[in-house]
């Protein structure tokens, strides 16, 4: 019996908005709809039974073993530091369509009016800082997705402990939420800031 199609839909930033119609046929269509909370939250008429997203070996024994035609809701682009490489690396390729969307570090770019063409994106996502901390510290322009252990507040101080070269630091917080802001501070004055968990840090080493 052929399994059914699995279709991974980047949500991008602007939520209902940014979808294409590609994107919105395949969640209409889908039986079984997949994702963040915040995501499902934005298809509470939909007559399919919905999962959120948690850890992914239970997705994946829930995909290998539905009957069910499936889309799952991803942030940005799902094959850029997303979903999709787990997807694809686990489950035959034949199975999976891929509508791709925005990525938040595109967006986080063109918020601060910046080409990002010749910037480094680093994930500091479950990883020690310690393997990345050179290669942000040596880049003209860097990226960095953060997470709740390796924080704005927390990359700034490693790199002043190295007495990195002075930069200009963007912090994005809440990309397409009400909330959205961005910010041009410093290093030391990371240390002081607060933020929003939701974030991207971008470090420019030259004037603004």
């Amino acid at each position: 019996m052929q399994q059914p199609e699995i279709t991974l839909i980047g949500m991008g930033i602007g939520g209902l908005d940014s979808l294409t119609g590609a994107a919105r046929k395949a969640i209409m269509q889908a039986e079984l709809l997949i994702g963040h909370p915040r995501h499902l939250a934005l298809f509470s008429e939909h007559p399919g039974e919905k999962i959120p997203l948690g850890k992914l070996p239970d997705l994946l024994h829930q995909l290998e073993t539905t009957t069910k035609r499936a889309a799952m809701l991803a942030s940005g682009d799902p094959l850029y530091f997303g979903v999709g490489r787990f997807l694809l690396n686990h489950l035959p390729k034949q199975r999976i369509r891929i509508i791709s969307n925005i990525s938040s570090i595109q967006y986080a770019f063109a918020m601060i009016k910046e080409p990002w063409d010749d910037a480094l994106v680093v994930s500091a996502h479950g990883r020690k800082l310690g393997d990345i901390l050179d290669r942000i510290a040596a880049a003209d322009k860097v990226c960095i997705l953060t997470d709740q252990e390796n924080s704005p507040k927390v990359i700034a101080r490693e790199l002043l402990k190295q007495e990195s070269a002075p930069c200009t630091a963007w912090l994005c917080e809440d990309l397409g939420l009400p909330t959205e802001k961005s910010t041009c501070t410093d290093l030391p004055s990371l240390l002081q800031l607060p933020c929003s968990d939701l974030n991207i840090l971008i470090l420019l080493r030259h004037a603004p």
